[in-house]
């Protein structure tokens, strides 16, 4: 493999790459993953590799791996951790489609993977991208969509891969979004006084007082039980509100109550339990589900009771965790993606991510692409046929 644009060619590490695609290849790839993941920033939540690992033991019959291993002079120094899912089950329906390992499944069942990436120190991440893009080449014929779903914390890999593959993709689209972090303060006062709008100040008080004089209790789950048990009622809350919509949501899925059963008992094991439960009394408040990965707490999942949600509990778990200071292990809070109201006033800075979204040039990326093309010009021309608010044509 050809060494990056960065360096004189003099210069230039000896880097190279692997694919790896074997049934066992995870499993063979444990030590090797876990040292790497520990050494990206931020640490990706959902490409733990207890993570990965539960999720492929559910999912592995609808694709195969396709991991990147760069080697710098023969030594592993990072991974890309990709598979190639089956026709019957990508989102188009009959497109083999690279995706990252975590992400891809039906809405029904998402298992939402956020920050998504290459793994192993951000100095090989470049090279990393070369070498993925080699190996998607190499093997163009075993795959027809490339779908990479938040791409975190560089959104410029997935521009440079998009631009690196031009000659090999028949279209490609980034789009670009952000997560919103908040950094845990030293103290509430802290916090309070570095947001510059004093409504919002008074806001986050008021949050703060109501909840107190209501009586709201937060207890986060301390075994493996008790997460069990909150896990539960996050569901029925969870449910209830999609319902409401007239939808189901992730939680009604089987496979997705499955796999966080199995994560619960995984963190519960490691300390990193981060199910919190609200509560006034006997009555349920709100259930917030959090990820932990390194020194970062992730916002991951949460359900509200209709009847409480005047207090606010999205923005009231937020805060009584802030006001927990140092002592909550944490260097910040990252409230994941949604442009929602609560997360712009909550948040003291933004992490961009970006999703990837590309078609080769095999048969049927390119009849799946004509026939997008013919949708949407049947669409346009209904919605250009359509009556105006005067009744007069569009």
């Amino acid at each position: 493999m050809r060494g990056s644009d960065l360096a004189p060619a003099e210069t230039r590490p000896c880097y190279s790459f692997r694919v790896l695609r074997g049934r066992e290849t995870l499993g063979d790839l444990e030590h090797l993953y876990r040292y790497l993941w520990a050494r990206t920033d931020p640490m990706p939540p959902t490409l733990d590799f207890d993570w990965v690992r539960a999720w492929w033991d559910l999912h592995s019959s609808e694709g195969s791996l396709f991991v990147v291993q760069l080697e710098l002079e023969g030594r592993p120094v990072a991974l890309a951790p990709l598979y190639i899912r089956r026709r019957e089950a990508t989102t188009p329906g009959i497109l083999k489609t690279v995706c990252f390992l975590g992400t891809g499944e039906k809405a029904t069942e998402e298992v939402y993977g956020t920050n998504n990436g290459w793994l192993g120190a951000g100095e090989h991440h470049a090279e990393l991208t070369v070498a993925v893009g080699q190996a998607l080449r190499q093997h163009r014929g075993a795959w027809d969509r490339l779908w990479l779903a938040n791409f975190a914390p560089d959104a410029l890999i997935a521009r440079r891969l998009q631009t690196q593959m031009a000659d090999t993709l028949a279209s490609s689209d980034v789009r670009t979004s952000c997560n919103w972090v908040v950094d845990v303060p030293a103290s509430m006062a802290d916090y309070l006084a570095a947001i510059p709008k004093p409504k919002q100040r008074t806001k986050f008080r008021a949050v703060i007082k109501k909840a107190d004089r209501a009586g709201v209790v937060m207890r986060r789950a301390e075994t493996e039980t008790e997460g069990l048990a909150m896990f539960e009622e996050l569901v029925q809350l969870h449910t209830r509100q999609w319902q409401a919509r007239g939808d189901l949501g992730a939680c009604s899925s089987p496979t997705f109550r499955e796999f966080h059963r199995r994560m619960i008992a995984t963190y519960a094991r490691q300390g990193r339990l981060w199910l919190l439960r609200f509560s006034v009394g006997d009555e349920l408040v709100a259930v917030r589900y959090l990820l932990q990965a390194g020194r970062r707490l992730y916002g991951y999942l949460g359900g509200i009771a209709t009847e409480h949600r005047d207090h606010s509990p999205g923005m009231l778990s937020t805060l009584r965790l802030l006001g927990m200071g140092p002592e909550l292990g944490v260097d910040s809070i990252d409230l994941l993606a949604g442009d929602y109201g609560y997360k712009h006033r909550l948040a003291t800075r933004q992490l961009p991510i970006a999703t990837l979204n590309a078609y080769g040039r095999t048969p049927a990326a390119r009849a799946w692409l004509a026939l997008r093309t013919v949708r949407r010009k049947v669409r346009g021309e209904a919605v250009s046929n359509s009556p105006s608010d005067d009744g007069s044509p569009g």
